[in-house]
């Protein structure tokens, strides 16, 4: 009897989030800290409150509503303004420590980007979307709920626990977008 083959991980990553987890144990992360790893490959890496967050690639019902999400703030998008799939927010030196937050999908004012475009600052987003997964769902509802209300950006979450999904609406909606989650 033949035993399956292992599903192939590069040691590289795996290695890079070992040295960051005992990086962790010793201080604070920072955003660089998450920003230069080697690879990828470990996972979708955010930092909240001096927590590294690694997150599984989305399944297809989450990208699905990703899309649909972006294609429907596209079309009432005012100009000057961009919606993306998942953007870093970065904010450094914060008084909690650095943050690296990545909403499912963001609308963000380009002019408030950092790093030479890797992201942006926590004022150019102008609206936060998470859509919850089982391995996210907690967070969604809370830490990152915190979060943006912390800085004062409109959050919707859409909760896939429920079928049909739920939504909730934090903060106040500009008035582009509220034509976008009427009557869902």
């Amino acid at each position: 009897m033949s035993a399956e083959p292992l599903e192939h991980v590069e040691l590289g990553a795996v290695v890079n989030l070992a040295v960051l987890m005992q990086t962790a144990g010793r201080r604070a992360l920072t955003v660089d800290d998450v920003l230069n790893l080697d690879s990828t490959d470990a996972g979708r890496m955010e930092l909240i409150d001096g927590s590294l967050m690694v997150t599984p690639t989305a399944d297809m019902g989450h990208q699905d509503l990703v899309m649909q999400i972006c294609l429907r703030l596209s079309a009432v998008l005012p100009s000057g303004l961009r919606v993306l799939p998942g953007c870093n927010v970065i904010l450094e030196g914060g008084t909690e420590g650095d943050i690296l937050a990545i909403p499912d999908v963001a609308v963000v004012d380009p002019t408030h980007r950092v790093r030479n475009g890797l992201g942006v600052t926590p004022g150019g987003l102008v609206l936060g979307v998470e859509i919850t997964s089982p391995s996210t769902r907690r967070r969604d509802l809370t830490t990152k709920r915190d979060l943006y209300a912390t800085w004062d950006v409109p959050l919707v979450i859409i909760d896939r626990k429920f079928a049909p999904h739920r939504q909730v609406v934090l903060g106040e909606l500009p008035a582009w977008a509220k034509s976008v989650w009427d009557g869902e």
